[in-house]
């Protein structure tokens, strides 16, 4: 599990990366840095071509999604939502719910992304909504859906669960120190 986090301005300048994880991380920032440092864009990143083997990787590398991702938030194909943006949101988990009942951001209800049509009227158009899941993929199909179903209060959570945790581990790894 690698999780990246990319800052850009609203013309698609990469202003700074940072990634968390275990093997490859340093590659995917070494390649951002080369683009920042060329001036380059959220397009720079998403049209790279970078070498991959098909046993081990995708063609499109963590590289490419990134930019992708940022693509989308720069066109306002999907609004971002981060952990701060928690407190005062209705939190949907759109994993299955045999997912959810593993873990699941606290206070969050579980409508699974396979039932989001059906369940149209479970969500409000009067607040906050943020969407949720492992990594943020999920949640920002579902609220590609919402948006397409009339839903303009719909956040997707950036970095989803896996990220969350990260979160709350270090919350408490922090408390238990104090």
């Amino acid at each position: 599990m690698i999780l990246y986090k990319l800052l850009f301005s609203n013309d698609g300048k990469i202003l700074g990366i940072q990634g968390i994880g275990e093997s490859g991380v340093e590659k995917r920032v070494d390649v951002i840095a080369t683009i920042m440092r060329n001036n380059g864009t959220v397009q720079d990143m998403i049209d790279a071509e970078l070498c991959y083997a098909p046993p081990y990787s995708s063609a499109k590398d963590p590289v490419n999604i990134l930019g992708m991702s940022a693509d989308n938030i720069l066109k306002g194909l999907v609004k971002p939502a981060y952990f701060e943006d928690l407190k005062d949101a209705v939190v949907i988990d759109v994993r299955p719910n045999v997912i959810y009942k593993m873990g699941t951001i606290d206070g969050a209800i579980n409508i699974p992304i396979a039932e989001i049509r059906k369940r149209l009227n479970e969500i409000p158009k009067d607040k906050k909504v943020i969407l949720s899941c492992n990594t943020g993929y999920t949640s920002y199909c579902a609220a590609r859906i919402l948006a397409q179903k009339g839903f303009n209060n719909v956040y997707s959570f950036m970095g989803g669960y896996e990220l969350y945790k990260v979160f709350i581990s270090n919350k408490i790894n922090l408390k238990d120190t104090l």
